[in-house]
């Protein structure tokens, strides 16, 4: 069985963090956290740094973690792990495809039928979920020295447009919005967790210290991006009523600005989003049969089905934010809390 090193796996951890934070987790932390919002992803550096020692105490390098629950706890108890640990995989698929296939269709390819964009991610996904964890290790190497340079000179064109005083005055957010914007913004960073479906996969051992470190760094990158975003496009309010704020001229402003961004954007999303979806279609299809390409073709065609069913973006958001966002937390959160008491276990009876 082919396997990924370390540096691959901290790569892709970054990936389905920096994916999820972009597409799915940003509407809702802005909703909730207003202008403060910035300040909620800075707070979401608590639960983030402790989930990431409580993750790592859980990692158990090269040993997997479907096969050490089944011999710990049985059959019945790890068959309703495993479908846990399906709907988070296939959940975070759809979302992160979904959105991306939307801004696609919307900005570069107006006049392409929907399912053409559609089959041309997912297929790509397909392909290299079938092929295995080394080839979609390779392609996450190969893309993260472009994106990285894509998303800095993103920030250094959008520099311009940027006017700090939209985030002030600092504190105007009920301390429980800002909470809850805090949660949802963990939920992005919730995806530490493929740490755990990784692990019998990856050669050589991940470093406690690296990965800690990667997860600071992730987190105050967020912290940066969301006080960039609201500099730029204003409050959350403002976003909300169509920028009754904005003069005619800042509004021409933001026009240039999304047309001079676009391209680059969807690089970016498109390249974080293949590689996370053929991620997880691997990781289903290695929680399902290892080492079978079923069920990751399987997986794929249902994807495809549910990317191809008309959905409103309004009803889309509202369930993202009132639902899946803040309940799917709690679930990542039960799957390291479970992987934990799996690590323990094993420890206490060796």
């Amino acid at each position: 069985m082919t396997k990924i090193n370390a540096a691959q796996t901290y790569i892709l951890i970054t990936f389905a963090v920096i994916s999820f934070l972009q597409t799915a987790s940003v509407n809702p932390v802005l909703g909730a956290g207003g202008r403060d919002a910035w300040i909620a992803v800075a707070l979401s550096l608590v639960p983030f740094i402790a989930f990431s020692f409580i993750v790592y105490a859980a990692y158990d390098a090269n040993t997997s973690l479907m096969v050490e629950s089944k011999r710990q706890v049985g059959r019945v108890v790890t068959a309703i792990f495993k479908a846990l640990s399906l709907l988070y995989l296939a959940t975070n698929a759809f979302i992160d495809c979904r959105d991306i296939i939307s801004w696609t269709k919307i900005v570069l390819l107006p006049f392409t039928p929907k399912i053409i964009v559609i089959l041309a991610l997912v297929g790509i996904a397909m392909y290299l979920g079938v092929k295995g964890i080394e080839p979609i290790g390779i392609v996450a190497t190969v893309v993260f020295f472009p994106v990285f340079f894509a998303v800095l000179f993103q920030n250094l064109l959008a520099m311009k447009y940027v006017h700090f005083n939209f985030l002030r005055p600092v504190g105007t957010t009920p301390i429980p919005s800002l909470l809850e914007s805090m949660w949802d913004a963990w939920r992005g960073e919730g995806n530490i967790a493929f740490l755990l479906f990784l692990s019998h996969h990856t050669d050589g051992a991940v470093k406690r210290g690296k990965f800690v470190w990667n997860c600071v760094t992730l987190g105050v990158v967020a912290s940066i991006i969301a006080a960039v975003l609201l500099a730029t496009f204003g409050p959350v309010e403002a976003a909300r009523l169509s920028f009754p704020i904005y003069s005619e001229v800042r509004l021409i402003q933001i026009t240039e600005y999304i047309e001079k961004m676009d391209f680059i954007s969807v690089f970016i999303w498109m390249t974080l989003t293949i590689v996370n979806a053929s991620v997880m279609l691997f990781l289903i299809g290695d929680i399902i049969k290892p080492q079978s390409k079923l069920p990751v073709l399987l997986m794929g065609l249902l994807l495809i089905i549910a990317l191809a069913i008309p959905w409103g973006e309004l009803s889309y958001l509202a369930v993202l934010g009132e639902y899946y966002i803040p309940y799917s937390a709690w679930l990542v959160v039960a799957i390291i809390g479970y992987a934990w008491v799996i690590r323990v276990r094993k420890k206490v009876l060796t």
